[in-house]
């Protein structure tokens, strides 16, 4: 199943670089506007990267830990999947680690989307986070890692979206997979 992000046409503005809210994709998701021209007249197109994240630790806590993230710009393929792995973690810390993996991806002031399975991870960028950083994540567990997060999110326009773990959607299965076999690929 190929999976094409949202691309919307508008006409002609006044700025090659404005903030468009698409209501028509959803209420959630906001897009870059960049200038491109067809028959000599500027049309602008949305540009938005999605970014399908997987973490897994068996046993857990305390055993070994393997992420993925597979980074999208416009329904194509960024590269190849980044994958990263631990001797000792958790399912929670492999989650956000696969989030900042794919984060790196993108460039400041880009349009994310990132697709995960854990509502840990989602709760925490889009809800949480707000209020774990006026006490410097002092009450976050797992506060190394969310400060990270918390810079990338800052420098783009970014939003997390969960999505139930297997159940069909293709890009959450290749994630999970590659996030298990680099798990199992630790040498302990």
């Amino acid at each position: 199943m190929k999976h094409i992000a949202p691309q919307i046409e508008l006409p002609l503005g006044e700025k090659d670089d404005v903030w468009y809210n698409h209501s028509a994709v959803s209420s959630m998701e906001s897009g870059r506007l960049r200038a491109t021209y067809l028959n000599d007249q500027p049309r602008y197109i949305i540009s938005r990267y999605t970014i399908y994240t997987d973490g897994s630790a068996w046993p857990n806590p305390g055993g070994p830990a393997g992420w993925c993230a597979i980074v999208m710009l416009n329904g194509q393929r960024v590269g190849k999947p980044v994958l990263g792995r631990e001797t000792q973690s958790t399912n929670n810390r492999a989650e956000i680690n696969a989030a900042i993996a794919g984060l790196r991806k993108t460039p400041k002031g880009a349009s994310v989307t990132v697709i995960t399975d854990s509502q840990y991870l989602q709760n925490g960028a889009n809800k949480w986070c707000h209020c774990w950083v006026k006490n410097d994540f002092r009450k976050a567990k797992n506060a190394d890692l969310w400060r990270k997060l918390w810079v990338l999110i800052q420098e783009r326009d970014c939003v997390f979206q969960w999505v139930r773990g297997h159940n069909g959607d293709a890009l959450n299965e290749e994630a999970d997979r590659l996030a298990e076999k680099e798990r199992l690929a630790v040498k302990l």
